[in-house]
């Protein structure tokens, strides 16, 4: 079956999770040029292969009457993950280039699954990060967590290095809250309205 139209989706929630091509295809079993052919819509996948796919990004294939597909159409686009802003996702490249340098420190190996997770994170909260307050906090955090790293390079004394992993710690918390902030910000909705009950 050609993936047509489902290419594109499987391009989208990939990148919803932060996973490259590559990283899809390793998880899947496959090569990185048959995700890409499938997501452009330019080999003809089996059924099978589709089905492996989709669940590594939590999504499910169903056959559903054709009357409702405007209303599915109209759910998953509420529900699919938001592109991130360019300048979030420059900083996020900047973060993982930092915790791949922690990694290589036996003083920040801790801090750099802390700030793995942090990215994560935020990859997951999407659009939630597109106000301007968010994006200059991410960035502020970003340029802590390299001026950290700037300083652990330099041959100092231990409360230079005190001072430095101080300041990453901090930084990944920060991380954290901006994630945070945009789940605790939605305006809760109610599990039914008194409207809906049933009276005699």
């Amino acid at each position: 079956m050609k993936s047509g139209g489902l290419g594109p989706a499987l391009a989208l929630a990939r990148r919803g999770k932060g996973l490259t091509q590559r990283d899809l295809a390793d998880k899947a079993g496959t090569t990185q040029a048959h995700v890409s052919r499938i997501e452009n819509g330019l080999v003809d996948v089996q059924l099978s292969s589709l089905v492996d796919l989709a669940r590594f990004l939590d999504l499910e294939l169903v056959l559903a009457p054709r009357a409702m597909l405007p209303a599915i159409e109209a759910m998953t686009q509420r529900a699919a993950p938001q592109p991130l802003p360019k300048s979030v996702e420059a900083d996020l490249r900047r973060l993982a280039r930092a915790a791949i340098a922690m990694k290589a420190r036996a003083e920040t190996l801790f801090v750099a699954d802390e700030l793995d997770s942090a990215i994560a994170g935020l990859r997951r909260a999407g659009a939630g990060l597109n106000t301007e307050a968010s994006v200059a906090r991410i960035r502020q955090s970003t340029d802590q967590v390299e001026a950290a790293m700037t300083l652990l390079a330099k041959p100092k004394g231990n409360s230079s290095n005190d001072i430095a992993l101080h300041a990453l710690r901090q930084s990944v918390l920060a991380l954290n809250e901006i994630r945070n902030t945009p789940a605790q910000s939605a305006a809760p909705r109610p599990a039914f309205r008194l409207d809906d009950s049933e009276e005699g």
